[in-house]
């Protein structure tokens, strides 16, 4: 009775002493545990199961069952490096951390970087502690750089690990190439950032440990959603990099954990922080449909634009064309005047005297029958008239002339073509079309055919007219 009455007492103990012997580091807004995980037992009380031998250890990766060991099952590496636990030991549900501490995420380490990283341009070296890394070999081979400021042995360069290295040959063997001598470099690092970073090393799935204690240290890195992935991600630094990197192994290693402290707070910064980039990308999209908004109006201002200047170009354009076409309407109707009054003098300056009552127009002319009037009312004496059908026909043939008048002018007219359409007025006062058609002459007699038909007032015409004495 006294026994089971203790056990609760002792567990009690127990979470007290580790509250209370819990060292902590403040890095940024991260408040760290200053030394890595070495509890045995869950949050609820609960023991982890230890895996002391190969086979245990595999076992449990295989049954996917919770595990730790100590490396190379050495109470004393526990006591420098805290314990080693498999993934399944990490993601129980029953708790590793303790109350009010949690692993990390991939999120949580990267800014624990990026903190680092802004004061300090060796990530690692502010992480490590300043003892129980080894050292790494460094140079020893030709860096291909050019030696031009090299005059001789003794001069100096950056290397790759940003410290200053002899040239101790000129030349090296492939010629004008930096040769960087082979040095040993401390893996330890200034422990700035009080992370104490130890090489703990770690165990493979099949149950071995590797080798490369005091070179590498390993944390697993928390995934807050479950796979069926085999492997799982954990983060190492090592003796002779820059800084942490992230990686992929089987959920059957051994790997240190690093815890980081809750905090209260942070749900409620991040939740103002997402409101305020939730404003602030809701602003940018107003900004961005503003922009839209005024570039759409610019475009339809410049369009506007564009159109009006295509229009006032068209408008241009088109009084150029009717400037043009009016000057040249003008042009013409000036054209067209003159050579009426050409043909106008051409067919009435010298009449011929017919008969003793009748002249007759010198020359004939071409026009369109509806154009007839308008000609003789502008461009002739009112006297001058469209003669008769019988004074055409007589006009054109000599023999009705002297057969009607007894009387022949020694400047007869006649028809000068083999077929012409004079303009006549008929019996009934109609405009008719006299078409008169030469036959003979040379050898054979003149004789004329004549064919009186209606007028189209489309018709071109030859036009001979006659006065009154």
């Amino acid at each position: 009775m006294r026994i089971l009455f203790l056990l609760p007492f002792l567990f009690l103990l127990n979470l007290i002493g580790l509250s209370q012997g819990i060292k902590e580091v403040k890095i940024g807004d991260q408040v760290w545990m200053g030394a890595n995980l070495n509890v045995d037992k869950f949050q609820n009380g609960d023991p982890i199961p230890q895996a002391k031998t190969n086979s245990e250890w595999i076992k449990a990766g295989k049954d996917k069952r919770p595990a730790w060991c100590y490396y190379q099952n050495n109470t004393q590496n526990g006591l420098t490096y805290g314990k080693l636990y498999n993934w399944y030991a990490v993601h129980d549900p029953r708790g590793l951390a303790p109350k009010g501490w949690h692993i990390p995420t991939s999120s949580e380490w990267e800014e624990l970087s990026s903190l680092i990283k802004k004061d300090f341009k060796d990530v690692n070296e502010a992480l490590k502690t300043k003892t129980g890394w080894k050292n790494y070999e460094t140079g020893g081979y030709e860096t291909g750089e050019s030696c031009g400021y090299c005059n001789g042995t003794g001069q100096r360069f950056s290397s790759l690990s940003y410290s200053y290295i002899t040239c101790v040959i000129c030349g090296g063997t492939g010629g004008d190439r930096r040769y960087v001598q082979k040095r040993t470099l401390s893996g330890n690092g200034t422990n700035t950032s009080g992370f104490l970073a130890k090489p703990g090393s770690n165990r493979f799935d099949d149950g071995d440990f590797n080798k490369n204690i005091g070179i590498v240290a390993t944390w697993w890195v928390f995934s807050e959603i479950e796979s069926e992935e085999t492997d799982a991600e954990y983060i190492y630094i090592d003796n002779d990099s820059y800084v942490p990197k992230i990686d992929k192994y089987s959920k059957g290693f051994g790997s240190s954990v690093r815890l980081v402290k809750d905090d209260p707070e942070k749900k409620e910064r991040e939740r103002i922080a997402l409101e305020e980039k939730k404003k602030k990308e809701l602003l940018e999209i107003q900004l961005k449909e503003e922009r839209k908004k005024q570039e759409e109006e610019q475009e339809k201002i410049r369009v506007l634009e564009a159109e009006k200047k295509e229009q006032e170009k068209k408008l241009q354009v088109k009084i150029q064309d009717s400037i043009k076409k009016r000057q040249k309407e003008i042009s013409d109707s000036i054209e067209v005047e003159n050579k009426n009054k050409q043909l106008a003098n051409s067919l009435t300056s010298e009449p011929i005297y017919y008969t003793k009552n009748i002249f007759v127009s010198t020359n004939d002319i071409q026009l369109v029958v509806k154009d007839v009037s308008t000609f003789m009312d502008k461009y002739l004496d009112k006297n001058w008239r469209i003669p008769s059908v019988k004074e055409m026909k007589d006009i054109i043939d000599p023999r009705l002339f002297v057969k009607h008048y007894n009387y022949v002018n020694t400047y007869v007219v006649y028809c000068l073509t083999r077929d012409a359409d004079y303009l006549c007025w008929d019996d009934n006062n109609k405009l008719v079309i006299l078409n008169a058609k030469r036959r003979g002459g040379a050898a054979s007699p003149i004789t004329y055919d004549f064919n009186e038909r209606m007028c189209n007032s489309d018709e071109t015409i030859i036009l001979r007219l006659v006065k009154d004495k």
